[in-house]
């Protein structure tokens, strides 16, 4: 699920940021140490990444629980001139400023629920933050600011001593477990027969059944 949704955001981000990102991707170390240089020449640019998570009970009885996680969306813009551009962007409709990307990345995120993925509330902003401002880099002040949403699902836990079902299905979650070769349960056996047994307690006369469940 982690990776769906980290998928989902960088899809709706490419789509709808159209011009104003020359990359929008999943964070690869392009602000790691002596990778400045080369991630200047690709802003601006938007990177998703997972960022934990916590985990608490939603319905004992039932074995629900509620996974809630960040995601952080960081917006990096070069400037050219001074910081003031950096922020509020520069003549040429390719230097946008971060003020912009801030506010489009808000704008297309909040309360959105990814087909159904997400609970009711959808992503929630959280905070923004600077990460990196103004280092000079090659020809020009690289600038990062992430954006930080909380993204809330909820997971059953497997029956006690039971592990996961074969999955063929590669799009079921559980198919990890099929993938890899791990230990899994035989599926329980179909629920297609009641056998039933009457009883008249003045003559003690009983009636025995089978009845069978039939699909419609």
């Amino acid at each position: 699920m982690i990776t769906e949704i980290e998928n989902a955001i960088v899809d709706r981000l490419r789509v709808g940021l159209g011009g104003m990102a020359q990359e929008v991707k999943s964070y690869g170390g392009e602000l790691d140490g002596g990778a400045w240089a080369r991630t200047i020449g690709r802003v601006p640019a938007v990177w998703v990444a997972y960022g934990g998570a916590k985990v608490s009970t939603k319905n004992l009885a039932h074995a629900l629980y509620e996974q809630s996680a960040t995601f952080t969306v960081m917006c990096a813009t070069r400037s050219l001139r001074d910081e003031q551009a950096g922020r509020q962007g520069g003549a040429s409709i390719r230097e946008i400023g971060s003020n912009d990307l801030i506010y489009a990345v808000l704008r297309l995120l909040a309360g959105q629920k990814l087909d159904g993925r997400l609970n009711s509330f959808g992503l929630i902003p959280e905070r923004v933050r600077v990460i990196l401002k103004n280092a000079y880099v090659a020809n020009g002040a690289l600038s990062v600011i992430a954006i930080e949403f909380k993204a809330g699902w909820s997971f059953a836990a497997l029956p006690d001593g039971r592990f996961p079902e074969e999955v063929t299905d590669e799009q079921d979650p559980d198919y990890i477990f099929t993938k890899y070769g791990a230990h899994l349960s035989a599926a329980d056996a179909e629920f297609n027969t009641i056998t039933a047994l009457i009883l008249d307690d003045k003559s003690g006369a009983h009636i025995g059944n089978n009845l069978e469940m039939r699909d419609k």
